[in-house]
């Protein structure tokens, strides 16, 4: 579900259609008995922030305290707005964890910190080969391609 909330985020970008988004996924998740899904999936929210991060580390120093304030900037306004406008803090954070990771998820950065992530999720603490990466690494970039596939295929429209 986390995935299909990045793909969300890189395809459309405009904050309105990521708070819908994740409101509606948080609510459908409550009210059908699944909130431990949606528990869950704030350790990959989290995943997915920290490997924006991890994608400025070959940058010059300058360069990446540049990206770094930029970023933090950026988002400290936007939460700023959306705490005005009512928005649920925990949705708030979310949508701000998956907002500027297009570079990141590009240069499979983020693909990579999810496989690792999700390997310690199993259990799988010690070290994995690249074989043992790259079979958990298939199934998370196809569900953000399938995902992204399925956004691309409908006419989204904001009701307000």
């Amino acid at each position: 579900m986390e995935l299909f909330g990045l793909a969300w985020t890189h395809y459309f970008k405009h904050d309105e259609y990521l708070l819908k988004q994740i409101d509606f996924t948080q609510k459908y998740l409550e009210l059908n008995g699944h909130k431990e899904i949606w528990d869950d999936m704030f350790t990959y929210n989290k995943i997915i922030a920290d490997s924006a991060a991890e994608a400025v580390k070959k940058c010059s120093e300058r360069m990446r305290r540049a990206q770094v304030a930029f970023c933090d900037t950026v988002k400290l306004e936007l939460w700023k707005t959306y705490r005005k406008k009512g928005i649920d803090p925990d949705c708030a954070a979310r949508v701000l964890n998956r907002m500027l990771t297009d570079v990141a998820w590009n240069n499979k950065i983020t693909l990579s910190c999810l496989s690792v992530g999700c390997a310690k999720r199993l259990g799988y603490n010690a070290y994995l080969t690249p074989e043992a990466l790259r079979s958990i690494s298939g199934p998370i970039l196809g569900a953000y391609n399938d995902a992204k596939q399925a956004i691309k295929s409908v006419k989204v429209r904001l009701q307000v």
